[in-house]
């Protein structure tokens, strides 16, 4: 008889690299993980982990028993998303990952109606401006932007809109400072507020003026955030030039909060993307996808 709950296990602890911390996701406690372990390994006479007071490793037996309940998982959750596609009242948590900088647009308004509309739903929202995995947090949804934003053949993206990023800053900044801005390379001698990329480098710009002349700028950053929301803070609070997304910013840019610098010099456009894994989506994930295309287009 398979003990597919041991199976299950077993292959949270390969995953997670430790009993501690399988343990605490598995809501048990680490002497009961461990014992699902032996009792698989004196079930099947085999040896599937290494144990050593520091690090656990799998043995030849243990790799292919993993590969084989990590199929057996996938199946299951197939199983239950092609249940859930064929529901009519969707129900359980919507899990979806969005970027910082969204946290106040349209996009909860659409959240606010998918919820009132479907009462048995419920939604987990995690803001983060990482690029998570989707299959390790169980996400449903991600909101992604740039060429990044599929990681592997197993997600689906499905464009959403494209966006215009604007350089800004305060009136007050400007004012302050003694430097005029007239081409890109003035930019270089401000205050930037930013953001490092993959590599752990200061970011490039590219501007274009009239889809012609082009200058290629790396300003060394001020103030290193890795949260676009919190960017916006610093920069509504005059501590420097930094780049947003022309929707996130669009109130202030009307109020005159903040200044688009240089508008005749612009920057490429990036798009965003609605993005799930490659497999049958449930009743709650198309209507929540449905729900946040329709918060873009308004």
């Amino acid at each position: 008889m398979l003990d597919l709950k041991a199976m299950a296990i077993f292959a949270k602890v390969v995953e997670k690299g430790t009993m501690q911390k399988a343990s605490a996701e598995l809501n048990m406690t680490p002497a009961a993980v461990s014992q699902y372990i032996s009792k698989l390994e004196q079930q099947h006479k085999v040896k599937l982990l290494n144990r050593t007071t520091r690090k656990l490793s799998l043995t030849a037996a243990g790799e292919g028993f993993y590969q084989g309940c990590v199929t057996m998982l996938s199946g299951a959750e197939s199983a239950v998303n092609t249940l859930e596609s064929l529901r009519d009242n969707p129900i359980g948590t919507l899990r979806i990952s969005a970027p910082t900088g969204i946290a106040d647009s349209t996009f909860i308004g659409a959240l606010e109606y998918l919820l009132k509309q479907n009462p048995d739903m419920n939604v987990d929202l995690q803001f983060s401006d990482e690029m998570v995995d989707l299959a390790e947090k169980k996400i449903d949804i991600a909101i992604r932007g740039g060429a990044n934003a599929l990681q592997s053949p197993n997600l689906i993206a499905r464009h959403l809109i494209d966006i215009q990023p604007i350089t800004c800053a305060t009136p007050h900044y400007l004012q302050q400072s003694t430097i005029p801005i007239n081409t890109p390379h003035d930019l270089l001698k401000h205050k930037w507020l930013g953001s490092l990329d993959a590599a752990q480098n200061y970011r490039k710009h590219i501007y274009r003026l009239d889809g012609q002349s082009e200058i290629e700028i790396v300003p060394p950053l001020k103030v290193i955030c890795n949260s676009m929301l919190a960017r916006r803070i610093l920069a509504l609070n005059h501590m420097g030039i930094s780049v947003h997304a022309g929707l996130e910013i669009q109130g202030y840019l009307q109020t005159g909060e903040l200044v688009h610098i240089l508008p005749q010099w612009q920057l490429p456009m990036v798009s965003l993307y609605l993005v799930t894994l490659n497999r049958a989506d449930s009743t709650k994930v198309r209507l929540g996808i449905e729900a946040i295309r329709q918060s873009f287009k308004r």
